[in-house]
């Protein structure tokens, strides 16, 4: 479990109050990038983007769930750690929480689960529906570590627990596999640059 920790070899790096999470190291500033707030301003930024072609509520779930599985202990205490020494340290990977978060949202409408793959992949680019399938199949029947994740991250982002499946363009035809695929690309793309940027 993560703990109140002072941060860093060079004076001035703020510690890592009890409750609070991460989401990027100090770096030369000095300033943890708090996750709520990169969270949030991913969000924000990807309905922007994808407002223009009608993605706007969706893209913006997606931003702002896409780093769902850094609330994990293991995630938090790793970077806190690499942050302190210096040293490279592991961490466990950080999509699949959101993933899982996002694929429960769209039980409500099943074909909108690809979508899922936009936070699967923010890192590595999308993956199959294959390979999603047995992914997401692979969670829902041991999510520990998924919920883990989930409910520290809504301790911090109460919202991610709404769980209710975002409205899409009013031109989606979801019966046109093609027409779900190129949204899928969009919401990526809106998705991975509000991610950077």
């Amino acid at each position: 479990m993560v703990e109140k920790k002072a941060v860093g070899a060079i004076s001035g790096w703020m510690s890592v109050p009890e409750g609070r999470l991460v989401a990027h190291s100090p770096g030369r500033r000095g300033v943890w990038h708090w996750y709520e707030d990169h969270a949030r301003g991913t969000g924000e930024l990807a309905r922007h983007f994808a407002a223009p072609w009608g993605g706007g509520e969706l893209a913006h779930q997606l931003g702002r769930d896409h780093d769902t599985g850094k609330g994990a202990c293991a995630w938090q205490d790793g970077l806190i750690e690499e942050a302190t020494t210096g040293r490279k340290i592991r961490r466990p990977a950080h999509h699949a929480a959101g993933a899982f978060l996002f694929a429960q949202a769209a039980r409500q409408h099943p074909v909108l689960t690809p979508f899922a793959g936009v936070i699967e992949g923010h890192h590595t680019g999308l993956p199959a529906w294959s390979e999603l399938s047995v992914r997401l199949k692979s969670l829902m029947r041991d999510p520990t570590e998924a919920n883990e994740a989930i409910s520290r991250v809504a301790e911090v982002m109460p919202e991610i627990l709404d769980n209710t499946c975002p409205a899409v363009p009013d031109w989606l035809d979801l019966r046109n596999k093609t027409s779900v695929e190129m949204l899928v690309r969009m919401t990526y793309s809106a998705v991975i640059d509000a991610d950077r940027l």
